[in-house]
């Protein structure tokens, strides 16, 4: 039993793989969320819970409870600290990905990556001994980084810290769910800047031409 769950997690992984590349040209041909940055990682996250609820539930190698693990614990996981530190590390990693994007001209995907990297690194380094932090800050990194990489067309450079602080709330909704499932930050900065897309007036900003991509 225990070289079946070795074999499926391994098969798991290739599979989040293939179905990821599947996802992700069936979004580039019919143009689906053009321009939201959090769209690459939510291939990731779709791809996931298909195998999830395809390969890796059936085989017995994660419960159905897996989804909301945390459910009934809410209060325990979000911790104000954290609500903080996912505020910070957000905001900061969205407005340095814009940025990169206006000063470089870089497209969504390298100048995301440069900014999360440059950051991870800093807190890698000066957070170090502290694992509570490390993660905190990471994941709101990871979050603030998929927002910066909107295209200037769906997310105005201004608006950019309240689409980050956006995403921070659907991340402390969705703590108690799909814990360890990657994309989630992802998700959660898709929604955010699809929110404020549906609930903010299309504006003109002077730096709109240099930001999109």
């Amino acid at each position: 039993m225990c070289l079946l769950h070795v074999v499926v997690r391994h098969a798991s992984l290739e599979g989040v793989a293939i179905f990821s590349a599947i996802l992700w040209l069936a979004v580039r041909h019919w143009k689906i969320a053009e321009g939201n940055g959090g769209r690459y990682g939510v291939v990731a996250f779709i791809a996931t819970n298909i195998v999830v609820v395809v390969i890796m539930i059936p085989a017995g190698v994660v419960p159905w409870e897996r989804f909301a693990q945390g459910l009934g614990h809410w209060s325990s996981m979000v911790r104000v600290g954290m609500v903080f530190r996912y505020l910070a590390a957000t905001i900061a990693a969205a407005v340095l990905t814009r940025m990169s994007k206006i000063a470089t001209g870089h497209p969504s995907a390298t100048a995301g990556a440069m900014s999360a990297l440059l950051l991870t690194l800093l807190v890698e380094v000066i957070l170090n001994s502290d694992s509570h932090w490390v993660y905190d800050v990471t994941q709101g990194v990871s979050m603030g980084a998929f927002v910066g990489m909107s295209d200037a067309t769906v997310l105005i450079s201004s608006r950019v810290p309240v689409a980050a602080i956006i995403a921070v709330g659907y991340r402390l909704l969705t703590a108690p769910f799909c814990m360890g499932f990657a994309g989630i930050e992802a998700f959660c900065a898709f929604l955010a800047v699809a929110t404020h897309k549906l609930c903010q007036p299309r504006q003109e900003s002077l730096f709109e031409r240099n930001a999109a991509s």
